[in-house]
């Protein structure tokens, strides 16, 4: 049982299309007020839906998903919905994209296809659930290129479907453009191979549903916008709300826990939060926590420096930047008390030392070959009492390298208890996408289910770090009301 469990637990504006995609002069105040897929006639249309189906992919011997949470959410919480709609879409056109091109998850999305189905078959969705390219060998897919994603055989085959109809386009970044092609202006994106082949489309509508690739200004996401009003689905309904209630007009005491290894926008996100006075403090771990307490003036040992200077575009540049917003900013942030070495050959997998950060000079002596990955008990604990105070909490970045048995406790101890605290009291939490979401997973369900969690890394980074939900390229051109 951890040891927190004896704590206290406490007039519709009309879509014009611009020439110029909109660029906010200053970071807005205001969340947008977004028009919802489901609040259209959608009877009759063809809705070409951009989502996020981007997955974990292992190739030992053969292809498989490792985390269907993106698709999963996209079809309960979005398509299922639509298509029990009276007045549902004729059919629904799906774009997404898989890994990048020269990495190991650049794969088809045929079995993207597989589990979209068989999610919407559990909804009780009787729609037919295609692939467009189900009747072609992996291999013919590589073959086609650009073809596999916007050609006449792919418009034939929309054009061919029957009524009550979903259908999942190749993935987009089979084609080049995907991620080359950029411009300030919405016409230009006509131009583009899939916009034009969209645009040949009758009783079009447009929506945006992956809240994770909001900050692409790519032509399968802004790109959509050249097309219509692109209006917004329940994931990105959900993450604007969420993020709204965190960064607008956070309910007091509002901490913003931070580690992770992201640093530049990291440090970005904390200037912010604690200039407009809206954080009452500030958390830091993992490679952030042990920047700040290089800029105290710590040293680390051979193993640590290696992997701190991994994580960082300029080191002394990162450490000056830390060392002045300590000195901003002194009674708000919170930086490790102690932290934990991990093992060495002789000591169990799951064992590590820790040790006070007074004591951080002679322990690196000791340990030359045993990298500091985790806060230490005293950490925790002093940030769990902080946590326990808290009403709005706003988690992004792990406190160490979790993902090893030895460094694990001091994500999982804080997780678990946001998680708690969310669950007993209402506090409002919200937590990153990426690694940090990851480790929520861990956390007992019925707990965590309280707690929202993006569905983003970056583009929820980003808006931490600029302060604006508007600095993302598809949210600018999206319908708002």
């Amino acid at each position: 049982m951890p040891f927190w469990h004896t704590s206290a637990s406490m007039a519709c504006w009309k879509h014009r299309l611009a020439n110029r995609i909109p660029d906010p002069e200053r970071p807005r105040s205001k969340m947008p007020n977004l028009r919802p897929l489901d609040s259209l006639d959608l009877s009759g249309k063809t809705l070409v839906l951009r989502v996020d189906f981007n997955c974990p992919i292992n190739r030992n011997e053969s292809v498989s998903l490792l985390d269907t949470r993106r698709i999963d959410d996209h079809a309960r919480k979005t398509i299922a919905p639509l298509l029990r709609m009276p007045l549902a879409p004729r059919v629904v056109i799906l774009l997404a994209h898989q890994g990048r091109k020269g990495h190991d998850d650049f794969v088809n999305l045929r079995l993207h296809h597989h589990r979209l189905a068989q999610v919407l078959s559990d909804e009780n969705v009787s729609a037919r659930v295609e692939y467009i390219w189900k009747d072609l060998q992996d291999s013919e897919i590589v073959a086609l290129g650009a073809a596999a994603v916007s050609s006449d055989g792919v418009l034939r085959r929309i054009r061919s479907l029957p009524d009550n109809s979903v259908l999942l386009l190749e993935n987009v970044r089979f084609d080049d453009v995907e991620e080359s092609f950029s411009s300030e202006r919405l016409e230009d994106y006509r131009k583009t191979p899939l916009v034009s082949m969209l645009g040949q489309l009758d009783n079009l509508v447009v929506g945006l549903d992956g809240f994770s690739v909001a900050h692409r200004a790519q032509p399968s996401v802004v790109g959509l916008a050249a097309l219509g009003p692109l209006y917004a689905g329940t994931v990105v309904l959900e993450e604007v709300r969420a993020l709204s209630k965190a960064l607008v007009n956070p309910e007091s005491p509002m901490l913003l826990v931070v580690g992770g290894a992201k640093i530049d926008d990291s440090l970005l996100s904390m200037e912010r939060f604690l200039a407009n006075g809206k954080a009452t403090e500030v958390l830091t771990g993992g490679i952030v926590g042990l920047v700040f307490l290089a800029a105290q003036g710590n040293q680390f040992n051979e193993p640590t420096m290696r992997n701190i200077l991994r994580a960082t575009a300029d080191y002394q540049r990162s450490v000056e930047r830390a060392r002045d917003i300590l000195q901003r900013h002194p009674a708000k942030l919170r930086i490790p008390r102690d932290v934990a070495f991990g093992p060495t050959q002789a000591i169990a997998k799951d064992d590590r030392d820790t040790c006070q950060i007074e004591g951080l000079e002679a322990a690196n002596r000791a340990n030359p070959t045993r990298e500091v990955g985790d806060i230490g008990v005293r950490t925790v604990g002093d940030y769990i009492n902080r946590i326990s105070m808290a009403r709005t909490i706003v988690m992004n970045g792990t406190m160490g390298h979790y993902e090893l048995p030895c460094f694990e406790a001091g994500t999982h101890e804080l997780m678990a208890y946001t998680a708690f605290l969310a669950h007993d009291t209402g506090a409002h939490v919200l937590i990153g996408g990426g690694d940090t979401g990851a480790a929520l997973g861990r956390v007992q369900a019925r707990y965590a289910r309280d707690v929202h969690v993006s569905s983003s890394g970056k583009a929820f980074l980003q808006v931490l770090s600029t302060g604006d939900i508007n600095s993302l390229p598809a949210v600018r051109v999206l319908e708002r009301c």
